[in-house]
């Protein structure tokens, strides 16, 4: 399948939502979680819920939840906080927060270097994941990403993935350069040529470049073609091994 292009705002609701989250975060938390049922109901429980990123798509149902009393039924204060430099998973594994959203290709490596953390839910259904970049650059299809540069964090899984598509659609692999960014402006990366594309969340990241700030974009996502690339649960909500063996009441609830 070919990948998709954006131009103009044309998901009008999610940017809505996304304002809605953003304002919601702002205000944060109101103070007045407690157990539905009156004065004779046991304390809520406080609980801290860590983001991996600033509020977006991906979070809309913790906000939702929040506001709509759900979990003020189930007996839990929760405080929604943004993660900060070191990210959800080291404030999880720190005790810093009961639960936190993640992804799976940070979760696994992080186990396999023996970070207590484990998955509990996938958030969506299928992984929104895309390589994103700007229509100019002429990326219409994986194998056109041989030559080019990608941004990324400098994961293995992140090559591997990028090799894997280019191989598939029948391009060299070996070709394509990676340079490590970290978490910066993917506009300004792209206006100043430091990479040709990127590794995205369609539900933001996309949303944020396309619909909000009007960048003729062209899309690759990951779930288009999964003869090449598995289709694995991301973003994902995590927590602490040692919660979930001690308090598994509270992860259930």
């Amino acid at each position: 399948m070919t990948p998709r292009r954006r131009t103009r705002p044309l998901l009008s609701g999610l940017v809505t939502l996304v304002a809605l989250l953003v304002a919601a975060a702002c205000g944060g938390d109101d103070g007045e979680g407690g157990a539905a049922g009156g004065t004779n109901a046991a304390p809520a429980r406080r609980v801290t819920v860590v983001l991996d990123w600033t509020p977006n798509t991906n979070h809309s149902g913790v906000y939702l939840a929040r506001s709509t009393g759900r979990y003020e039924e189930a007996g839990l204060d929760v405080e929604i906080v943004e993660p900060g430099q070191d990210g959800a998973l080291s404030q999880i594994a720190a005790g810093n927060g009961e639960f936190g959203f993640s992804v799976a290709e940070s979760i696994l490596p992080a186990r396999a270097q023996g970070v207590p953390v484990v998955s509990l839910a996938a958030v969506i259904a299928h992984n929104t994941s895309s390589l994103v970049a700007p229509a100019d650059r002429g990326i219409t299809r994986p194998a056109d990403l041989q030559g080019k540069t990608y941004g990324g964090f400098g994961g293995e899984l992140e090559r591997a993935l990028v090799e894997d598509l280019v191989r598939c659609d029948g391009g060299d692999p070996s070709t394509v350069r990676f340079v490590e960014v970290g978490n910066v402006d993917y506009r300004v990366g792209f206006d100043r040529g430091d990479f040709d594309f990127v590794w995205v969340f369609d539900g933001w990241d996309t949303i944020r470049l396309a619909d909000i700030g009007g960048m003729d974009v062209t899309t690759i996502p990951f779930v288009e073609h999964t003869e090449c690339i598995p289709d694995w649960y991301t973003p994902v909500i995590a927590t602490n091994e040692s919660l979930v063996s001690q308090d598994p009441e509270l992860v259930r609830a």
